[in-house]
């Protein structure tokens, strides 16, 4: 019996097989295995930088030490962005099993907001209920680099979020207080709130 306990990945492993007397038989070989599972290497996007509002859709792109497999029959994973106070906006997986890059869609929701969007902190991606696996079935590590720095998707791109509709904040002229007639000019301001 041999057991592959540590660090993998372990190749072309000689056997010898003995028989209750001792009796060696000839080695076996066996072929690659694998006991480590793929991690995040990076976080991004495929959406251009710019300036979204409520209904657009971005796309968050993870990306694997190797290719992944996700099964998402159970739940779909997802990744929590830093976009609104309470923390209640996802992008959620959309494509990309059987390849090291995953796509997760995000539609911007009235509340959120956000100057440089990132995801929450180093444990924001889950798999909520589904899987994210290697050929060999060993589980992702989901760890992610911390908000802002190398690799994170505020490092990666320039994303910003207003979903606030502009209103009226107040009316009001500059034109002096007084008698007009006509012809004459009457300067009217409209202020909004941003």
């Amino acid at each position: 019996t041999f057991n592959a306990l540590a660090d993998g990945p372990y190749s072309n492993c000689p056997i010898t097989v003995t028989d209750s007397a001792g009796n060696a038989s000839s080695a076996l070989s066996l072929n690659t295995f694998e006991v480590t599972g793929p991690t995040v290497t990076s976080v991004s996007s495929s959406t251009p930088n710019g300036n979204y509002g409520l209904n657009d859709n971005i796309t968050i792109t993870i990306t694997f030490s190797e290719n992944v497999i996700v099964d998402n029959s159970s739940g779909n994973p997802r990744i929590q962005l830093a976009a609104r106070s309470d923390n209640n906006s996802y992008a959620n997986y959309v494509s990309g099993s059987s390849t090291s890059t995953l796509s997760f869609l995000y539609t911007v929701q009235s509340g959120d907001n956000s100057s440089d969007l990132d995801y929450t902190s180093t444990s924001s991606l889950s798999e909520n209920s589904g899987t994210i696996q290697d050929n060999a079935s060993n589980n992702a590590t989901l760890t992610l680099a911390s908000p802002g720095t190398s690799g994170s998707l505020g490092a990666n791109k320039a994303i910003v979020i207003d979903s606030l509709v502009p209103s009226v904040d107040n009316v009001s002229s500059s034109s002096t207080n007084g008698s007009y007639f006509a012809g004459d000019n009457i300067t009217i301001t409209v202020g909004f709130n941003e």
